[in-house]
């Protein structure tokens, strides 16, 4: 028996099946639309009673990107989370509740994820060592611990005493020749999955 690829919809094609579907189309003129069969339709209707859901909005309480950016600027400059947060106009405790999240949970040195890694980091930059280390920093990997059982936060760069006092501040840079090495990492990781 022969499968069809699994069609992955983008929002614009989604909302675009229940825009047809309020109009009173069928399944399967709206998978004739789509070049597909009305059985990859359905599932994405009946997930929600076959009632469009309302669209997704950012709580106006949840702080930016932006905002984290300036947060991350101000401690950098060593600002106090009152001042951040009267030039962001949001009260201090906001500033600090984001930097009270538990830890991450810590990733296995010896699974087959950092194995891939430690192989990808020697074939980009020859035989040196690999070895864990914990950041004091929050990452976005924090935000994957529920997703995954492990998740590694690789900085793939050479980075300099000069480069420290760049981060997320004035003239923040990777040299070219860094960026090659970067991309020669991922692409020997992605090469492994």
């Amino acid at each position: 028996m022969k499968y069809r690829t699994r069609t992955f919809y983008t929002d614009k094609q989604k909302s675009e099946m229940w825009d047809r579907w309020q109009r009173g189309e069928s399944l399967s003129s709206i998978g004739r639309h789509f070049n597909r069969a009305s059985s990859s339709i359905f599932p994405h209707l009946a997930q929600f009673g076959g009632i469009r859901p309302p669209q997704r909005r950012r709580s106006r309480w949840a702080l930016s990107l932006t905002e984290r950016e300036e947060i991350s600027r101000g401690l950098v400059a060593q600002q106090s989370f009152r001042s951040i947060a009267q030039s962001l106009n949001r009260s201090p405790s906001t500033i600090s509740r984001e930097f009270a999240s538990p830890a991450s949970p810590v990733s296995d040195s010896s699974g087959p994820g950092y194995l891939d890694v430690e192989a990808s980091i020697r074939e980009a930059f020859g035989p040196i060592a690999t070895v864990p280390g914990l950041t004091i920093a929050a990452t976005d990997a924090r935000h994957y611990a529920k997703a995954a059982d492990a998740a590694y936060r690789i900085n793939p760069f050479k980075i300099t005493n000069d480069d420290l006092v760049r981060f997320h501040g004035l003239n923040e840079r990777l040299s070219i020749e860094n960026i090659q090495a970067g991309i020669n990492f991922y692409a020997a990781l992605i090469g492994r999955q």
